[in-house]
């Protein structure tokens, strides 16, 4: 699993998760944001985003897909 922010000095959310998953299809990669915008969220998941979770989380969990795993 990769979990990862939008915005990173020198590579951004996007790119790694594009890079990840040409490196493992099945790679499930989460990407987080506090910038989020709905382009950004569509950009995500076009290059492979399992999801795409807005900051701050608050009391939910951050990622309930790993629950139970």
């Amino acid at each position: 699993m990769l979990l990862t922010d939008l915005m990173m000095p020198g590579m951004d959310g996007i790119a790694l998760v594009r890079e990840s998953v040409q490196i493992d299809p099945n790679l499930i990669c989460i990407m987080m944001t506090g910038q989020g915008t709905i382009q950004t969220a569509v950009d995500a998941m076009k290059v492979g985003a399992f999801d795409y979770v807005l900051k701050p989380f608050g009391s939910r969990p951050c990622c309930p897909c790993s629950r139970g795993r």
